[in-house]
């Protein structure tokens, strides 16, 4: 699958779940790195698995696209390391493994 060509809200270098006013819209890219899982967050439509990086930013990933790291990489206590980008679901923001995708 190809890296969508829509922007990503982030606010204070957090990824935002859900756009606001005050976000900063960047291009969707692809960055590797290894995340490490901290808690799980139930929102307006959607269930996400929060993760944060060696620089303690989060982001979120749907629980489909968890089901799919965890089915093709597992992780390594907390951690897995990977190469991510950025998807939209409804009118909701995360984060999905894209390894295979290049």
């Amino acid at each position: 699958m190809a890296k969508r060509k829509y922007k990503i809200p982030f606010y204070e270098g957090n990824l935002q779940s859900y756009p606001y006013i005050d976000d900063e819209w960047r291009d969707n890219y692809v960055f590797e790195g290894t995340l490490e899982y901290k808690t799980y967050h139930r929102g307006r439509s959607s269930v996400t698995i929060e993760f944060s990086d060696s620089k303690g930013n989060t982001y979120g990933m749907f629980v489909s696209d968890f089901d799919d790291l965890v089915n093709r990489k597992g992780l390594n206590g907390k951690k897995v390391h990977g190469k991510w980008t950025f998807v939209k679901k409804g009118q909701n923001y995360g984060i999905r493994l894209c390894e295979d995708d290049e």
